[in-house]
C-alpha cells in the first residue's frame, strides 16, 4: 500500500520527554536536554508517521470500486476514519500502553502513558485534514518497539 505523507513537524510540542519516569543521578555526558527530548520526539513522530498508511477518499473510493464493495462496506470493514482521529483516539493510546505493559511486564509508568499519548497526538496533529486510515493498524506494535528501543537506550 502506498503511503501518502503530509504535514510538518516544525509546529510539534516542545514537551514530552521520552525516558522511563525516573532520572539518573546528574551527569553532563548523559544528561537530557529539552533540545535532545525535543528531537527525540520529533525523531520518534516521524518514523511512527513513515510507516502509517492512508488515503484519499477518492483513493479509498477506487480501491472499494476494485473489489466490487461499496463504499459504506468497505469503510465498516477496514474501521476507516480520518487519520488524525485514528491516531488520536483513544483507542489507539489504549491499544498502545496495553501492549506497552504487555512488552515491560509492568504497568507503564505516567511518564511513559504521556510519551505514548504526545507522540500519537503529535503524528495526529501532522495529518492533513482530508487524509483517511483504517483502526486496524500496526502503529501500536511499531510505537512500542520505538519507545522499548529509546528507553533502553537511556
Amino acid at each position: 500500500m502506498p503511503h501518502t505523507r503530509a504535514g510538518s513537524f516544525a509546529h510539534l510540542p516542545t514537551t514530552g520527554h521520552i525516558h522511563s519516569g525516573a532520572r539518573p543521578p546528574f551527569n553532563k555526558d548523559s544528561e537530557m536536554t529539552t533540545d535532545t527530548a525535543v528531537h527525540e520526539h520529533a525523531d520518534l513522530v516521524a518514523q511512527v508517521m513513515n510507516g502509517i498508511c492512508t488515503r484519499t477518499l477518492n483513493h479509498f473510493a477506487e480501491e472499494a470500486k476494485l473489489n466490487a464493495e461499496s463504499l459504506k462496506d468497505a469503510f465498516d470493514r477496514y474501521e476507516i476514519d480520518y487519520a488524525w482521529h485514528v491516531l488520536g483516539s483513544d483507542r489507539m493510546r489504549e491499544e498502545t500502553v496495553s501492549l506497552l505493559e504487555t512488552r515491560l511486564k509492568h504497568a507503564a509508568t505516567d511518564a511513559q502513558k504521556a510519551s505514548v499519548a504526545g507522540i500519537l497526538q503529535s503524528a495526529a496533529a501532522a495529518q492533513a485534514p482530508e487524509l483517511l486510515m483504517s483502526f486496524d493498524n500496526d502503529v501500536p506494535v511499531v510505537l512500542t518497539d520505538l519507545l522499548c528501543a529509546a528507553w533502553r537506550a537511556h
